[in-house]
């Protein structure tokens, strides 16, 4: 048992979709006032890879919750998961030079308007497909594609990185080639050979039962292609087998909207292919273009397959059967798969019915949504209808099709009000979380294009939530509180990862984005009021009066900003008497100046006006001048930063603050050109006319490094700074923001971390109001401590400090009693092992291990909290 992991595309490799393990997030909390972004993390380009999580890493000495993301520069970050504080990756590697988009073209002399120029995938290409993780050898899998600058050639390679350094392990990279035999496309004496300046690794990649699986599409339907699988050791990373889609024919890609390809628990493994040639169907035929397909395991030998019986239809008219990507139904041997025609069609793993041209031979098939369809279902075994998956089409409403037990009902059970946008690639990419099957824990979560087109030029992107049980409730998205939250550019066919009460989503801005419940807005300091003035000429002198009347104590700051470098302040006083201090500046620009000064402790005034004096006349002076209360009387002022420069985005640089409680401030001067607002997370307090200046605040409550920035209308002469001040000393309440494990046994006895902020020593730790033992108070941030018993079930997990403030967060902790076995089937196999088995009974976790006699089970899934399936080890005759 343990807190969830996310390894591999779609959390499992049944690719549902679902997290059931997520204790944080609930239909409660997700909301416009409790959720929202908490910070973003910088890579160096557009990510296309699902981010992949795992808990409790030592890494660097510390123990930390780390999430990995690759991007098309073939670069692979690890980060801290949860610090805001800690926006430098634990480790960073860089994998080659990727392939200019360019180079697409013009290796293949394509001059069609129609696939040329290429954007499919821009501005290079390098790592497309989501990586795979396996926590116990302690790698994460990554396959790269590379041009070689010094010939000009081009190289797919398989590469091993340890997961807490990031250093190539298992004798890796591995070049990855091949060669089978056929009378297909670009063969050469019967033999065709895999040639990477054609093909593209695009589904996530697949580990199972010590095996990584690759598949292989065409890059944009340009050149010459085929669809191919390949199977390799995942200790050794020796290639295993080989598999084209079309060896004696053409086409037949592989792609899935980066979909991975499927597993089930008896290593059986399965894809959906592209438009290419098909002769299945006919005495000695081998091609397997629009088909499901079955592999048996890592020889890759096709043990079944269903093809529509209009595959001609779908190959000459470009409708994709694989442009979705398959699903395997837990606990059924169903799967479900969309293709670009937006056909849902249900195929029988058993037996999946081949090619009839008369009628189709599968399960259930049916219009589920508007195409063309470029994205896969999600899977809940939902509290109120049982059974469902999800879909949302470009055009259409999200909509939730229950599932009978053997069918799927065709009407939707459930569908939401929001339409998503028209356009081409803008099927909604959706995951799920969920507290196992508990009412109010279930939410949709989905990421798609605000504009509709998705393909060609990075488009704005929306996350939304909604609720699973009644889709037509939206609980939060993206755009209700844009300066904060904005996606930025949207990641196309890229689901969010939701773990740990964090919602992570990739983007095409160079950014992680990473969503969460909102952190306290800290006690005491306030925004008051502000006022400005602007003279457009020169002058020594410039006068401003606050509006409203000053309260004892505050905090009065004030922003010079004016046009030359000649002049300084020579002075900044006040009607009431205060005493002003230097708190940032003189930052000087071309033709730009600007200081920040400051009045702690004011006296209370009906009225005041603040006059900045100049030592000879400045060109076109800009004052503002804000209250703030709740600041430190005596020692308000921390550190500040500034700079200077000619762009279309004005930033400070990083200040490090240093106490937990802060008032943040960011002001810029700029020239010709104009702000157009702050920079998230700031607030707007004022931006000046004419002179379109800037003063914005945000209020943060943990130490940390910041800074003030803020995009322009167009490049020109900014200078920018940041001042912090401390706020006056008040009792914090805790916050809590997770808790690694998040689960254990109902005896107690698991070694947790509480992480949140304002943590005291002394503070104690109670589990549904048990006290925990052990409780160390590692700082402000941390807590470790060891639960006590419980009963089965969740319970709330609260800290209270010395001083009597508490904090709470409720169903953070799962207590999991005995779990107990009624059945296994079947209830006997071969001695040798290997017969995918069936178990039902009670109290079943996530992460939970099989064991028959002492030999551990392998391809252990935990489908729900009575049932599990898995692959029984090699044992000895006997009960």
């Amino acid at each position: 048992m343990g807190q969830v992991s996310v390894l591999t595309q779609h959390n499992d490799n049944a690719r549902t979709g679902q997290n059931l393990n997520e204790t944080i997030l609930d239909t409660a909390n997700v909301n416009q006032n409790s959720f929202g972004k908490l910070f973003w993390r910088t890579v160096d380009g557009f990510i296309y890879t699902q981010p992949l999580y795992v808990p409790g890493l030592t890494i660097q000495g510390a123990i930390h919750n780390v999430v990995f993301v690759a991007t098309e520069h073939n670069s692979v970050y690890a980060f801290d998961a949860d610090n805001p504080n800690e926006p430098a990756p634990l480790w960073q590697v860089n994998l080659g030079t990727p392939v200019p988009m360019q180079d697409i073209c013009i290796i293949t002399n394509d001059t069609n308007p129609a696939d040329c120029p290429y954007y499919d995938i821009s501005p290079e290409i390098g790592i497309t497909s989501t990586p795979a993780i396996d926590p116990v050898a302690g790698i994460i899998y990554v396959v790269t594609r590379t041009k070689n600058t010094n010939n000009g050639t081009y190289h797919d390679y398989i590469h091993a990185l340890d997961l807490t350094t990031g250093t190539e392990e298992l004798g890796g990279p591995v070049e990855i080639v091949g060669q089978v035999n056929g009378t297909g496309t670009a063969n050469q004496g019967g033999v065709v050979t895999f040639d990477p300046t054609y093909h593209h690794q695009r589904p996530s990649l697949l580990l199972d039962n010590g095996v990584l699986y690759l598949a292989f599409g065409s890059v944009g339907d340009i050149g010459v292609w085929h669809g191919w699988v390949m199977s390799y050791n995942a200790t050794t990373l020796q290639q295993e087998a080989i598999f084209n889609v079309t060896p004696n024919g053409d086409d037949g890609g592989i792609w899935s909207c980066g979909q991975g390809l499927v597993a089930d628990a008896a290593g059986n493994v399965y894809t959906m292919t592209g438009n290419g040639d098909f002769t299945a169907n006919v005495a000695g035929g081998i091609d397997y273009g629009d088909a499901f397909v079955k592999f048996s395991g890592p020889s890759l030998a096709v043990s079944d397959y269903f093809t529509p019986s209009n595959q001609a239809t779908l190959n000459a008219d470009n409708t994709d059967l694989g442009a979705g990507g398959p699903m395997l139904m837990p606990g059924t041997s169903l799967l479900v798969g969309i293709g670009k025609d937006a056909i849902l069609r249900v195929v029988n793993s058993a037996d999946m019915g081949h090619f009839n041209a008369s009628v189709d031979n599968d399960v259930q098939e049916f219009t589920a949504t508007t195409g063309p369809f470029f994205s896969s279902p999600i899977y809940w075994d939902s509290p109120n209808n049982g059974p469902v998956i999800y879909i949302w089409g470009p055009n259409d409403f999200l909509k939730a099709y229950q599932f009978t037990g053997s069918l799927f009902n065709t009407t939707p059970i459930s569908e939401s009000t929001i339409q998503n946008s028209a356009g081409f690639s803008n099927a909604a990419a959706l995951s799920l979380s969920a507290n196992q099957s508990q009412t109010g824990s279930g939410i949709v979560w989905s990421t798609a294009s605000l504009l509709g087109r998705a393909t060609g030029v990075p488009v704005p992107g929306v996350l939304r939530a909604f609720d699973a049980t009644n889709l037509a409730t939206e609980l939060w998205d993206s755009t209700q509180n844009a300066t904060r939250d904005n996606v930025g550019s949207y990641a196309k066919f890229n689901p969010p990862t939701i773990a740990n009460g964090k919602v992570y989503v990739a983007s095409f801005s160079g950014q992680l984005q990473v969503y969460g419940l909102n952190p306290p807005v800290p006690q005491g300091i306030q925004f008051v009021q502000v006022a400005s003035a602007t003279p457009q000429s020169t002058t020594e002198s410039v006068p401003v009066a606050y509006t409203s009347a000053q309260t004892a104590d505050d905090l009065n700051v004030v922003i010079v900003g004016w046009n030359d470098t000649v002049a300084a302040v020579q002075s900044v006083t006040d009607s009431a008497g205060n005493t002003y201090a230097l708190a940032s500046g003189p930052v000087t620009g071309i033709g730009l100046s600007q200081s920040i000064y400051y009045a702690k402790n004011i006296v209370g005034s009906s009225s005041n006006a603040v006059t900045v004096t100049f030592n000879e006349a400045a060109t076109k002076p800009d004052v503002r001048i804000l209250e703030y209360s709740g600041v430190s009387t005596s020692n308000p002022l921390d550190v500040s930063a500034g700079a200077s420069g000619n762009s279309n985005i004005a930033d400070s640089g990083l200040v490090a603050t240093n106490a937990a409680n802060e008032l943040i401030l960011g002001a810029d001067t700029v020239s010709s050109n104009t702000t157009i607002m702050a920079g998230a997370p700031f607030t707007i307090r004022t931006i000046t006319s004419p002179d379109s200046d800037l003063a914005a605040d945000r209020l943060v409550n943990v130490p940390g490094s910041y800074h003030s920035w803020a995009p322009l209308n167009a490049s020109g002469n900014w200078v920018m700074q940041t001042v912090t001040f401390r706020a006056a000393a008040a009792s914090n309440v805790p916050f809590l923001s997770g808790i690694t494990p998040s689960t254990g046994p109902s005896a107690g006895g698991t070694a947790v971390t509480i992480t949140g902020l304002d943590f005291a020593v002394g503070a104690t730790v109670t589990f549904g109001g048990s006290a925990a033992t052990n409780v160390v108070v590692v700082n402000s941030t941390t807590i470790t401590a060891t639960t006590p018993a419980g009963s089965a079930g969740t319970a709330t997990v609260t800290v209270a400090n010395s001083g009597g403030q508490s904090g709470s967060l409720p169903a953070a902790f799962t207590y999991v009693g005995q779990p107990t076995v009624s059945s296994v089937s079947p209830n006997s196999g071969s001695n040798s092992g290997g017969t995918a088995v069936t178990i039902t009974g009670t109290n079943f976790a996530t992460g939970a291990a099989v064991k028959f006699g002492t030999a551990a089970a392998t391809n252990v899934v935990v489908v729900n909290s009575t049932t599990i399936t898995a692959t029984t080890p090699a044992g000895s005759a006997g009960a």
